[in-house]
């Protein structure tokens, strides 16, 4: 019984976020804030076993694979920079021409973004358009 609390506890230290300085993140990472964010700063960075979560000045949160993959990008407050997968993101930006992006959340088979109109476009990988929902 011992050595599985003990192997739980392990267990639990290993998936905690830990904070880091933001100059230990992934140089393609801080790259990717540098160009999309220019007039941000990272206020709070963090690592867990499979990722990394970072907060900037603006409450703008963005959450990265392990590799420096975008997973999330959560504007709050904020739109999201049009910068961001330009080619992927054309036609649902289009078709949400008077709206600001405010969210993209990367999914296995494309994309998921919200917009301040509370609608939820959904694209594929190739930037195709497969659902318009509004979120209620």
């Amino acid at each position: 019984m011992k050595k599985l609390l003990f192997l739980g506890a392990i267990s639990c230290c290993l998936l905690a976020d830990t904070n880091i300085n933001p100059s230990e993140l992934p140089q393609n990472i801080q790259d990717f804030v540098k160009t999309h964010f220019t007039n941000e700063n990272i206020v709070k960075a963090e690592k867990d076993w499979d990722s990394y979560e970072i907060k900037l000045s603006s409450g703008t949160e963005l959450d990265f694979s392990k590799s420096g993959d975008i997973k999330e990008i959560d504007g709050k407050y904020s739109p999201i920079p049009d910068s961001i997968m330009q080619d992927v993101l054309k036609l649902a930006k289009e078709n949400q021409k008077n709206a600001k992006l405010m969210e993209i959340e990367k999914e296995w088979n494309g994309y998921k973004l919200k917009f301040n109109n509370n609608y939820k476009v959904y694209i594929d990988n190739n930037g195709t358009i497969t659902k318009t929902v509004l979120d209620d």
